[in-house]
């Protein structure tokens, strides 16, 4: 897991799994404990998933995959972008710290 205060921005860049995947799912996840690994482990909860459409599989694993994470004061943007094409996609997470 990354931290990063308010305002901070979390780039990283992936690649699909598949050679020819055409929709990359990115999912966000929040956690109640800093040690936790896995999205299976206990007070892990998906936040937020992302659809990223990358239609033109014509070079397999060679395609990037943009994700960037915005962290406001109470809420989470997340935005990708298939490199290749310009397609895109966006989740915004509203964080309730009163009810956590």
């Amino acid at each position: 897991p990354e931290k990063s205060a308010a305002g901070g921005r979390i780039p990283k860049m992936i690649c699909p799994c598949y050679k020819n995947q055409k929709r990359v799912n990115i999912s966000t996840y929040t956690m109640k404990n800093k040690d936790s690994r896995y999205t299976t482990d206990k007070g892990v909860t998906k936040v937020a998933n992302l659809k990223v459409q990358s239609p033109n599989n014509e070079k397999g694993f060679d395609r990037e995959i943009e994700v960037v994470m915005c962290c406001g004061d109470t809420e989470i943007k997340v935005k990708g972008v298939d490199v290749c094409s310009g397609k895109n996609a966006e989740a915004r997470v509203s964080l309730d710290f009163l009810n956590s």
